[in-house]
């Protein structure tokens, strides 16, 4: 199961690894072990029973396997590993192989799998047993959704058929580029012809595919908004513009660049977004605004928000006669709809109001890219009958922050907050009715660890938090209590380098709480 070099692989999701490592290690050190009088070398250990090493929260196989690669077969110029800092994540081993596919899946019961590698995800389809690993994933779970993303170079006509036969099966494909020259350069890929006519190939396969595009200036916002017509005229379910982010350690990252560039790839986005079918979303949406208003910012095609005349922009204001109090609680509502397969639903647009009704299609209709014929309806957060509405902050955050403030009683408590949630955290902790004598702040961690333009709160470090807070500890008046989002550590309470949150109360001193909160998804 591990041996003495990729223990530190381990260290995140599941320390218990580092610490038989170190102990072993250090007992080795005074001891020789032998075996019939023999003296043997020991270079790693197995975990012997596998059932008590059950602590990863998952709830099918898919998720269970993880990262299928950690290789690649192109060079992007984009890419994120790339600037991350020397062993974040393991590269080793390469490969799931069906093994460990079959090992996971018998200890993969009661909503509880094996704990996984820190690992990075790399491009899947260079696994020599991709196809075979999805295959066992059908066999073990007819029902669920396969979910694959790849860079598409290596999405030929032969594999997108054997892909179209374990349906339902949706591909995210990190396109970047329509045009060959310009993915050969910004992806040193040199297969890109193939990765562009395979949108066309999983449209005629009925396959919905999602796309990605991560522009850099080289790019150019001309060739960027070509992508997202063609794209568009393949009916993609949906478009992803993820925003570049750079670590300091990243080959090409250069001060300022980034920064400039960003905001004139979001105004070019939103202005075409308005004539294409296909939903257009800027990721993170923060990125076009931090309100938890639930404001329409797509509509999937042929989907039941389509059929009822819904459109972007629209702001949602009652789902089945509840009234919307934020973006979030839309989200929740709808997801609750999807059950039943129909939800009531009232919108306002331009001052006028319009109320629908949203059905799921039957199974024998076609509703592609929303539902395939034969399909059932593709169920993913934020996108429940078709309605686009990017993630956003919870009101649950504050009654947290709030309890967590009477129950500690502190003279100045800190909140630390994501600079894309920096003016929206503010706004709302202004309005929670604190004890008399307690002030109530928030920070923005800077991201010292990574550096360059990474700044979404998910990918911070426990030092990073620490540097922040250092200033005002040794003012005048210094904060007794800080309120953290977890969602950057693991279930062990660990951030991204294995660091354990108590070393951070250690080092400041004050009490730490962390707030419930959904990961930002990229």
């Amino acid at each position: 199961m591990n041996d003495f070099h990729t223990a530190k692989a381990f260290v995140r999701e599941e320390p218990r690894v580092q610490l038989i490592d170190a102990l072993l290690k250090s007992l080795l050190e005074v001891v020789e072990l032998e075996f019939e009088g023999r003296a043997v070398q020991v270079d790693g250990f197995r975990l012997r029973d596998l059932e008590h090493w059950r602590t990863a929260h998952e709830t099918s196989l898919q998720q269970n396997l993880g990262s299928l690669s950690t290789a690649c077969n192109c060079r992007c110029a984009f890419c994120y590993e790339d600037g991350n800092p020397s062993g974040l994540f393991e590269k080793m081993p390469r490969f799931v192989g069906m093994e460990e596919a079959f090992t996971r899946c018998r200890h993969l019961h009661d909503g509880r799998g094996l704990f996984r590698e820190n690992k990075g995800f790399f491009e899947p389809l260079i696994n020599p047993d991709f196809l075979a690993l999805q295959k066992l994933v059908r066999e073990q779970e007819p029902e669920s959704v396969i979910d694959v993303t790849t860079n598409g170079a290596l999405l030929s006509p032969e594999l997108i058929a054997s892909l179209s036969e374990l349906k339902p099966i949706v591909v995210n494909v990190s396109l970047i580029s329509s045009d060959e020259p310009t993915r050969q350069t910004v992806m040193a890929d040199p297969r890109a012809g193939s990765a562009i006519r395979a949108i066309e190939l999983l449209r005629a396969a009925e396959i919905p595919f999602m796309g990605t595009l991560v522009p850099l200036p080289q790019q150019g916002l001309d060739d960027v908004e070509r992508t997202l017509e063609y794209m568009d005229a393949n009916e993609a379910r949906m478009v992803r513009v993820s925003m570049p982010g750079l670590t300091g350690h990243h080959p090409r990252y250069e001060p300022g660049v980034i920064e400039a560039w960003v905001p004139r790839v979001v105004e070019r986005v939103l202005g075409l977004r308005a004539r294409l079918h296909t939903p257009v979303v800027v990721s993170p949406y923060a990125h076009v605004s931090a309100s938890m208003d639930a404001i329409v910012e797509g509509v999937i095609r042929s989907s039941p928000a389509a059929a009822a005349g819904i459109e972007v922009g629209d702001r949602v204001v009652s789902i089945d006669g509840k009234t919307i109090v934020s973006r979030a609680h839309a989200v929740s509502l709808l997801k609750r709809g999807t059950r039943r397969g129909v939800a009531d639903v009232e919108v306002v647009r331009g001052g006028s109001s319009l109320r629908v009704r949203l059905e799921e299609p039957a199974d024998e209709a076609d509703a592609y890219p929303y539902k395939p014929r034969g399909w059932r309806p593709l169920i993913f957060t934020g996108l429940d009958f078709g309605l686009c509405l990017p993630g956003s902050f919870h009101l649950q955050y504050l009654r947290q922050i709030h309890d967590a403030v009477v129950a500690r009683g502190p003279r100045r408590a800190v909140v630390a907050a994501s600079p894309f949630f920096r003016d929206l955290v503010a706004e709302q902790l202004a309005q929670l009715p604190l004890p008399e004598g307690v002030s109530l702040e928030v920070i923005v961690p800077r991201s010292r660890y990574f550096g360059g333009t990474v700044s979404v709160g998910d990918l911070w470090v426990l030092e990073d938090i620490e540097h922040a807070m250092r200033p005002l500890l040794e003012s005048a008046s210094p904060p007794d209590l800080l309120l953290l989002p977890n969602s950057f550590l693991s279930q062990w309470g660990r951030d991204l380098r294995g660091v354990p949150y108590p070393e951070l109360e250690a080092a400041l001193g004050i009490d730490v709480v962390f707030i419930d909160v959904e990961r930002i998804v990229l």
